[in-house]
């Protein structure tokens, strides 16, 4: 019993896709690689994601077909009420032919003219590039001939420019602006009369021979080409058997020169190879009992077949085979568990309850079994006996046995999840609660294990339906998969914690990775070639465990490798076929080469349940049927996408489309919009951009947002440049490249900021030299101020030293001190010139400060009669170059005289020091005087008008000179205490501002 015809797989546009109707009668691909489709309710483009539509009020009927392209990129369509028109610039526009025309046919020649057939009288027509039509008559004087009905049939452009037509009258071209009769001998007659030539249509393949078929339904079927310039010979001139009784429709070329047959009832199919040099599969038939109307393949090798009651079939590749309820035996199109039994059978299960043995080579089924009800969780092949497992069974089949055995046991609790045989008659079995093993008998685990098996574990003994049976427990743990390796007396189970080995002479241990991490598997494959244990892991990738259970290799999706989950994989030579979630992968371990198999590259489904390897083939067994394709089945899609520039919008407004574009800055917000064509992978790509000016790194997107915005931009040159990156990673021929230029506001531009900036400048100048006058103004007038206030307070000290000194004098003489009181005033009157050669200066220098305390402290000895002891010193330093104003000093030194020394009898000192401190003569004078009575201060102020105004002085000079206050406003009176508290003197300290030249 033979399984069926294989079919390979396809997916379809359907009205749920967008497509205007379900009755497709024309497909073309035109240059940029755009599918078109002609249907009966209009014409639409297709790019992969979307649809486009395309109509015109002058559409007397909306189906079309005809589909073809001009050198300008135009697409031309004809409708079924014999109307012509063109798409350009993404609009459909309607082409008036004259009234005397009914069309027939048109055709759209390389050089620009449009060719139109009559088709109620032999007449060619052609519309000229300069806007002038010409017609010719196509007539051959043949009286033979039983022309019937007028018209011409068939249109076609042949080599070199050269126009052929067919009618009733036989083959003609039109050349050199003239038309020529060329033969109507070897054409095919009517079945009914032998007159009457049955109609002839014109193709040709990629080298441009012309090909003509006739075609009879029942009668007559016959392939014919010209040769040379006048003959035609005949290549095939029989049915094929599939359609014999089909309504053969036209013939289509591929790109290997193989010609196929479309029906209108029958599918399609292959008949012959034009080319030599290949062969075409008469065998294989698509979409049988279907009516077929046009036939692509588009620039990536994709089949667009055009139905008439089913939209359009895609064919990713003609070597992916899909098995279906449709076509095949199989009675659900989710199949079950695989597994290969050798390199020409491989064991399926179909569903209600059956597993079926195909053999790949012959297509035929060579055996059946039957099985339990319920699903199966697997199938295993060894030692010519197939293991399977189920929910609430467990059978071992032997197929070639006579007659077949068959062992049987029913689980108690849990469905097995993987079994396997260990050394000669002996079974695992592994479940979500741990994992057993038990003998190998017809009734599963009935007979005693040999006790030297795993000896540290004791043998249970467990009643199964009446039966007992025996197992030793080598894990309570729930357990994925395992392995046997007999010839070391191991066993391999991958546990849910861990992979563990079990071995029979001692305790198990935990096999881990090269960190010391657990292992968590869930498939094991030898390589019984090499000896190495394949694990596939959970999250982990894949490992390779080496004859002493050691990692020799270990691969994950850093090493290129599908996913970190590998579900299952198969041994195939050099090769590894992992399966995983997001496809099939062939992977090789010596160099890490990869192949990788998806839905883009023609796989239905990433829902895969098994895999098996079997001859030449890899079978799959998926939620949408079983599934084959050869193993050298190329997987990279090199195909670069195509990609265009769409639109162009500034704020929302679009314009026209340009290479470059020179804005000003209020044009700065950019939208554009993008189109990329890439069908294998089903519009899925992606685009890759990136805008110079802002970022020189590239930005992908899904193809999905073909939108990229850059709003508000600064002024300054922009380069826009994206491609398209096809699901291999392929990118496009061409990386299509935008330069926006962006204008500064007139108020950035460097004249104008030159201009602004210089007027600024010049209003700070002027406004910085008018507050500078007036500030210079203010501080002359201040200065002036203050000069007067200080020559004023200075008036005001002079008097006062001189009333002090002549009161002394005064008070000398009553006491009848004559010698001191002449002494005094003789001094007081070489004091008295130097006061009235200072009082007219503002400033004198610190050398002349010094003379004139030196006579003043003379003069005060005299009066005291030398009981003072002065302590007077002046740091060198400020004898050069500084000044200060006059009669500063003197009045505090006076002070200590006059309240604090006089009123002591004996033992009267005085310290007077001047020296340097910052920006300040700093000036100590100390006294061991009575001190101060304890009066408020202000009552101790009021005692000495000269101290008072000596510290108003201090304080204009300190605003006048420095101007910012001094901490002690430039005067501290400290009251000196002996430790029991009573009065020891008065220190008095004062800084004046310095100046080092005399103002």
């Amino acid at each position: 019993m033979t399984i069926q015809g294989q079919h390979p797989y396809a997916w379809n546009l359907t009205i749920e896709d967008g497509l205007p109707s379900s009755e497709v009668y024309d497909l073309y691909q035109d240059t940029k690689g755009y599918i078109w489709i002609g249907t009966n309710k209009g014409l639409c483009k297709y790019n992969g994601n979307k649809f486009f539509y395309y109509q015109n009020s002058e559409e007397l009927s909306e189906a079309v077909s005809g589909i073809q392209e001009d050198s300008m990129g135009r697409i031309w369509v004809q409708n079924f009420k014999d109307q012509i028109f063109y798409v350009e610039n993404d609009s459909l526009h309607y082409f008036e032919i004259p009234s005397k025309i009914t069309v027939k046919d048109f055709l759209v020649g390389t050089t620009g003219e449009i060719w139109v057939t009559d088709k109620k009288q032999d007449s060619l027509y052609c519309y000229k590039q300069d806007g002038r039509w010409k017609s010719w008559r196509v007539f051959a004087a043949d009286t033979t001939l039983d022309n019937g009905s007028k018209g011409i049939v068939s249109i076609i452009e042949g080599a070199n420019n050269i126009i052929y037509l067919t009618s009733n009258y036989g083959l003609f071209k039109c050349e050199d602006d003239k038309v020529h009769f060329i033969t109507n001998k070897n054409f095919a007659r009517s079945y009914a009369n032998s007159r009457k030539i049955l109609p002839v249509y014109l193709f040709k393949d990629n080298e441009n021979s012309l090909f003509f078929l006739q075609s009879e339904k029942g009668n007559a079927y016959q392939i014919s080409q010209l040769i040379g310039e006048d003959q035609v010979g005949i290549v095939w001139n029989s049915f094929r058997s599939d359609f014999y009784d089909a309504r053969n429709h036209t013939l289509r070329v591929d790109n290997e020169n193989t010609i196929w047959q479309l029906t209108l009832d029958a599918g399609l199919g292959p008949i012959f190879n034009s080319s030599a040099t290949s062969k075409a599969d008469s065998t294989l038939l698509l979409f049988p009992n279907e009516g077929i109307s046009d036939f692509v393949i588009d620039r990536e090798g994709n089949y667009w077949i055009s139905s008439l009651s089913r939209g359009v079939h895609i064919i990713p590749s003609l070597q992916i085979y899909q098995y279906t309820t449709q076509n095949s035996i199989l009675e659900y199109d989710g199949v079950g568990k695989i597994e290969k039994k050798d390199d020409e059978t491989i064991f399926i299960e179909t569903g209600k309850e059956k597993i079926v043995s195909l053999n790949v080579k012959e297509n035929v089924i060579e055996n059946e079994i039957i099985i339990p009800k319920g699903s199966c969780n697997q199938l295993h092949w060894s030692r010519g006996m197939l293991l399977v497992n189920g929910n609430i069974y467990q059978e071992i089949h032997v197929p070639s046995a006579i007659p077949s055995k068959k062992y049987e046991f029913t689980p108690l609790v849990i469905a097995m999840r993987n079994s396997f045989f260990y050394k000669k008659n002996n079974i695992v079995n592994l479940t979500a609660i741990g994992s057993a093993i038990s003998s190998l008998s017809p009734n599963i685990g009935s007979r005693k294990l040999d006790e030297d098996l795993f000896s540290y574990i004791k043998t249970q003994e467990v009643a199964n339906f009446d039966v007992i049976k025996y197992n030793k427990l080598l894990t309570k743990l729930s357990s994925f998969c395992g392995i046997p390796d007999a010839v070391n007396n191991r066993i391999l189970i991958a546990r849910d914690d861990s992979l563990m080995c079990y071995t029979e002479g001692s305790h198990p241990f935990a096999i881990l990775d090269v960190e010391g991490n657990a292992i968590r598997g869930i498939y094991m494959e030898r390589d019984q070639k090499k000896g190495i244990i394949w694990v596939c892991t959970i999250n982990s990738g894949i490992y390779g465990l080496n004859k002493d259970l050691k990692i020799q290799y270990h691969f994950s999706s850093k090493d290129n490798l599908i996913s970190n989950k590998i579900k299952k994989l198969k041994i195939d030579g050099e090769h590894l076929w992992l399966l995983s979630n997001q496809g099939i992968q062939r992977f090789t371990p010596k160099n890490e080469e990869s192949r990788i198999y998806t839905v883009a590259d023609g796989i239905p489904t990433h829902d895969i349940q098994d895999i098996a390897v079997v001859g030449d083939h890899v079978w799959l067994s998926t939620a949408k049927g079983l599934v084959s394709f050869d193993k050298k089945l190329p997987s990279q899609n090199l195909v670069p996408p195509s990609i265009y520039l769409k639109r162009i919008a500034i704020h929302d407004k679009d314009t026209a489309l340009a290479s470059h574009y020179h804005l000003n800055y209020k044009q700065n917000s950019l939208t554009i919009y993008l189109e990329g064509i890439s069908y294998k992978s089903r519009g899925n790509f992606k685009y890759t951009y990136r805008m110079l000016g802002i970022d020189s790194s590239w930005i992908s997107q899904p193809s999905t947002i073909n939108v990229m915005r850059f709003p508000q931009l600064n002024p300054g040159n922009y380069l826009f440049q994206v491609k398209a990156i096809n699901e291999d990673g392929i990118a496009s021929n061409r990386t299509i490249d935008v330069q926006f230029v962006i204008d500064k506001p007139y108020w950035q531009i460097w004249w104008v900021q030159g201009l602004f900036g210089l007027s600024i400048v010049l209003v700070i100048v002027a406004i910085v030299l008018t507050r500078f006058r007036n500030k210079q103004r203010e501080e002359q007038q201040q200065n002036k101020m203050n000069l007067l206030q200080m020559q004023a307070l200075q008036s005001q000290m002079n008097p006062h030293f001189i009333f002090n000194i002549l009161t002394a004098v005064q008070n000398l003489w009553l006491q009848h001190k004559n010698e001191l009181a002449m002494d005094l005033q003789s001094n007081f009157a070489k004091l008295l010139r130097k006061i009235f050669q200072y009082s007219s200066k503002n400033v004198i220098s610190m050398d002349q400060i010094k003379d004139f305390l030196e006579n003043y402290l003379n003069l005060e000895q005299i009066r005291f009669e030398n009981q003072v002891q002065i302590d007077f010193k002046i740091e060198e330093d400020l004898l050069d170059g500084y000044f200060i104003p006059p009669l500063l000093i003197q009045p505090i030194i006076e002070n200590s005289f006059k309240h604090g020394l006089f009123h002591k009898p004996t033992d009267k000192q005085l310290k007077i020091s001047i020296q340097k401190e910052g920006a300040y003569v700093y000036c100590c004078v100390e006294d061991n005087g009575i001190g101060r009575p304890a009066k408020t201060d202000m009552e101790n102020v009021k005692r000495s008008s000269g101290l008072k105004t000596t510290q108003k002085r201090l304080l204009i000079l300190q605003q006048d000179v420095l101007k910012v206050p001094h901490p002690y406003n430039n005067l501290k009176i400290t009251d000196l205490k002996t430790v029991d508290g009573s009065s020891r003197g008065t220190r008095v300290e004062f800084w004046i501002p310095f100046i080092t030249s005399d103002l």
